[in-house]
């Protein structure tokens, strides 16, 4: 029980008082639950400051990662010479100069009608004429009372958006006409207005309608506006042609937008702005863990403090692991082919005599223009691949062969190849499976002829696995089998990437040695709580005891009390008689 204030102890004893009893459980708290506070208070320092340090090793980790992805090694910038066009190189386009000369845009067919005096103004005419777009005629029947806007509501329906019509104001007297457009750009995409249907039959009233809206045969060319064409341009000394002037099927990742006639001269180059940027995050991402490092496992001899986790080897230990790591030997092979080492001192990183990260950037520009590409073998590292191969164990059969369903699939590609001619050779017959497995489009794959022309084999360089699978029959007839050949790989880690490896360890992992301490200062925190709780119950009781000893003990010393000063009084009072 909880232990009270008694105002009446101690009255008998003058000694057996309540300051007493709350200068001994004072004490008895400082000898016992003090120390336990202590390190409750020193428990949750800890974890605060374990908190923040972490949030410190993130913040280094994400200059790391940037610094270990192949990603960041792949960027390029484009500069243009011109004005005629504006190219987008993607992530990992082979870098190259371009010229592109522009001899015509991509245009739309537009059409404009004869004026009307509002969009509500009646056609005034009854009929049919048709639109072909696209190889499709599409008829629109106009009646006298359909009015501008109506008409150009109904040629948006009836061609589905093919064609876009609208009842526009353009100025002047009757200053509304209505414009036809298509769709799309291209010499395939013309607008055809025309008076007969789709199988050369005469669409009734086609021509009254048509006379009326400036489209007849005496009228249309001057209401033309623009004629549908293909863009056309010279790439490289390569003409080419597309229906748009956006084109992304000349190079993977690379877009063309032609903007106006002319030429226009690009070099797509590496990008490693972001690489730069990444190392400085990463010097001041360093400094400010080093110095908290610092702080945190200090010892002052002077003043006799401790930094917080001074001692704990989880921690302590922190910055000496990464430098070992940032400042290792790094052998890579060069753009010649030639093995070196090199170590992140060769690219301006180093130590100061504070201990902290310093970046000579003009030393890592240059070293980044040089060899982006050994730059990346250093940094990130990465994984090389070794050839996959499968060859033909005998020759192709001759005489006609056909292969089709599955009767041969290569990495779930099915091989067809027409029947050949009875007369074939081996040779004639391994050419024709050659061209037939080469056009099937296998990602990643390439059928190459034997030196003896009279077989294939089919090879890997990118780290594809090559799978095997058809009829027994088939197979034999071209010397292969079911199998599946894997290619071997080779993994080297950069320096970047140990260091990411590293950090996960300390943080990202659930064994992570800082996720564990973390867990290990969660658990003392429970211990130490109930510890407080489980003594101060014990020292509470303790001296609710006492309390009550102390009450029956002022009782008996306050009867004696009594009983001694009566006793005083009588034998005073006889004393006083005599």
């Amino acid at each position: 029980m909880a232990l009270g204030k008694v105002s009446s102890l101690g009255f008998g004893s003058q000694v057996l008082t309540q300051d007493v009893i709350d200068k001994l459980k004072a004490a008895d708290e400082a000898g016992q639950i003090k120390p336990v506070t202590s390190k409750i208070t020193a428990n949750a320092t800890k974890q605060k400051d374990l908190t923040a340090l972490k949030t410190l090793i993130s913040t280094f980790r994400s200059s790391v990662s940037t610094l270990a992805d192949d990603s960041s090694y792949q960027k390029r910038t484009t500069t243009a010479d011109g004005k005629s066009a504006e190219v987008t190189a993607s992530a990992g386009v082979a870098v190259q100069d371009i010229e592109i000369d522009v001899r015509q845009l991509a245009k739309k067919d537009v059409y404009q009608s004869t004026k009307f005096a509002t969009s509500s103004s009646f056609i005034g005419k009854n009929g049919t004429f048709g639109i072909k777009v696209g190889g499709t005629t599409h008829k629109i029947e106009v009646r006298s009372s359909t009015t501008l806007e109506e008409l150009a509501d109904k040629i948006n329906e009836v061609t589905n958006g093919a064609v876009s019509a609208k009842a526009m104001k353009v100025g002047g007297e009757d200053p509304y006409q209505l414009i036809l457009q298509s769709k799309e750009t291209g010499a395939e995409n013309k607008i055809e207005i025309t008076d007969v249907d789709s199988d050369g039959s005469a669409l009734s009233g086609a021509s009254d309608v048509l006379q009326k809206l400036g489209w007849d045969s005496a009228n249309i060319a001057s209401n033309k506006i623009s004629t549908a064409q293909d863009a056309e341009f010279v790439y490289n000394g390569i003409t080419i042609k597309r229906s748009g002037n956006e084109v992304k099927d000349l190079n993977l990742g690379m877009t063309i937008k032609l903007k106006d006639t002319g030429k226009t001269t690009f070099s797509i180059k590496e990008d490693a702005s972001a690489i730069k940027e990444s190392m400085q995050s990463l010097v001041t991402a360093y400094n400010n863990l080093t110095n908290n490092l610092k702080v945190a496992t200090d010892y002052d001899s002077d003043t006799k403090k401790s930094g917080t986790f001074q001692g704990v080897s989880e921690i302590t230990g922190i910055k000496s692991t990464l430098n070992k790591i940032l400042f290792a030997n790094q052998t890579y092979t060069d753009k010649n082919g030639v093995t070196k080492t090199a170590n992140l001192a060769d690219y301006g990183l180093s130590l100061n005599k504070e201990g902290l990260l310093e970046l000579n950037s003009s030393k890592l520009g240059k070293k980044l223009d040089e060899d982006l590409q050994s730059v990346q073998k250093i940094f990130a590292g990465g994984t090389t691949y070794g050839t996959a191969q499968a060859f033909s164990s005998k020759a192709v059969d001759a005489g006609s062969l056909t292969i089709a369903n599955e009767d041969l699939v290569i990495n779930g590609k099915k091989i067809n190849l027409p029947a050949t001619a009875a007369t074939n050779t081996s040779k004639q017959n391994a050419l024709a499976l050659l061209k037939a497995i080469n056009d099937a489009g296998i990602a990643g794959v390439q059928a190459t002829m034997a030196s003896s022309e009279d077989k294939i084999t089919l090879k890997t360089t990118n780290g594809t696995a090559i799978s095997i699978k058809g009829s027994p029959a088939a197979l034999n007839a071209v010397g292969l089998s079911e199998s599946t050949i894997t290619p071997k790989s080779t993994t080297v880690n950069g320096i970047f990437s140990s260091a990411k490896k590293t950090v996960d360890g300390l943080i990202n992992s659930k064994n992570g040695s800082l996720t564990k301490y973390g867990q290990s200062l969660i658990e003392e925190k429970k211990t130490l709580d109930a510890e407080k709780e489980r003594t101060q119950k014990s020292l509470d009781a303790k001296y609710a005891t006492m309390e009550e000893r102390f009450l029956a003990y002022d009782k008996i010393i306050s009867k004696l009390n009594s009983q001694f000063s009566s006793l005083k009084s009588m034998i005073e009072a006889e004393y006083n008689k005599k």
